[in-house]
């Protein structure tokens, strides 16, 4: 099963608190009354559900996080990076803790390291964030915030403005162009790191309209979004780097989609819990918010009711064709019984 699989990569651990139940997967036609279960009586059922995830593993230590001289590259202080886990940068000669970075490699669907999330970049840490993506050989970057929430700054500016250029240290970084699509933009941007000859291209995509702590309103526009993601990625890209502000809710509800979406393509099923707490094992509190955990039964749900529904522009005009023919003997079209 899926459950034991990631326990083998992991391997077994232990719980501060008592072991959370391993709970079966829930087959693709059963999602609907799953959700509708769990919603009963103001999302009791979610609630019980989401407050049995762990936060805490007794084979997890953050000593590198509450090292004297990492504190200040700290987001926020309850966000802890795992040791067994974290992104080792490059050590710098005579700089105590310059191999330090908030972020940690985290599982895919089959990938041990699909993903590093990361805290949001800080001013003082963006140099440390390119030093990330070029020793990492990181090639696909997902933004989840805005740079700034609630009149407070979440990430800093880490990306240099249209057809500009600007240095991180000893890395150079040139905004190539970008694109704008109704709920997110995608930007190209081009690497130099001093005494390398090549360049490299950076895919930067940037969803505009998350805000933290809370779930979007409706899941199309993210699952839109991780398809889109996933059509750029490959093996050969290197680990995928997923941020928000913290680094853990936004970024935790969008690895677990992803993860999920796949294991629902391919088994039929899904198995949300489980798969948070293995999510969980890799960096603390991944999927912060009993928002965002209900939005990931919502989206799987209404995956697994309507599929995947979005139309190309190029098969709109014989999409529309066959939706208004009437099949023989019926008073509606397709289009008003799709409507209906």
């Amino acid at each position: 099963s899926r459950r034991h699989l990631c326990r083998s990569l992991r391997g077994r651990h232990q719980l501060v608190a008592a072991s959370p139940p391993d709970m079966p997967p829930i087959p693709k036609g059963e999602l609907l009354q799953a959700y509708l279960e769990r919603h009963r009586d103001s999302d009791y059922g979610f609630q019980h559900e989401f407050e049995l995830l762990p936060d805490r593993f007794t084979d997890r230590t953050t000593r590198a996080s509450e090292a004297q001289e990492n504190l200040y590259k700290n987001r926020y202080p309850d966000i802890k990076c795992y040791d067994q886990t974290r992104v080792r940068l490059a050590q710098m000669d005579g700089i105590c803790g310059s191999d330090y970075i908030n972020a940690n490699f985290v599982l895919g669907y089959k990938e041990r390291k699909k993903f590093i999330c990361a805290q949001g970049p800080m001013e003082n840490t963006v140099c440390d964030y390119w030093r990330m993506i070029w020793e990492q050989h990181l090639e696909l970057i997902l933004m989840l915030t805005n740079l700034e929430e609630y009149s407070k700054t979440k990430c800093a500016k880490y990306w240099p403005d249209k057809r500009e250029t600007k240095n991180f240290g000893d890395i150079t970084v040139e905004h190539v162009k970008e694109r704008a699509y109704s709920d997110y933009v995608v930007r190209e941007l081009k690497m130099t790191r001093l005494g390398e000859r090549d360049p490299r291209t950076i895919v930067q995509y940037h969803f505009l309209v998350w805000k933290d702590f809370v779930a979007p309103e409706h899941p199309h526009a993210i699952l839109r979004f991780i398809k889109r993601v996933n059509e750029a990625y490959s093996l050969e890209k290197g680990p995928i780097l997923v941020h928000c502000s913290a680094g853990v809710g936004r970024t935790g509800t969008l690895v677990a989609l992803d993860s999920l979406l796949q294991q629902l393509a391919d088994e039929g099923q899904v198995s949300i819990f489980n798969t948070v707490c293995d999510l969980r094992h890799m960096r603390n509190f991944l999927v912060q918010s009993l928002k965002q955990y209900i939005f990931i039964y919502r989206a799987l749900m209404e995956m697994a009711q309507y599929g995947d529904t979005e139309i190309s522009a190029s098969q709109l005009k014989s999409t529309v064709t066959k939706l208004r023919q009437r099949d023989n003997g019926k008073e509606k079209c397709r289009m008003e019984e799709e409507y209906d």
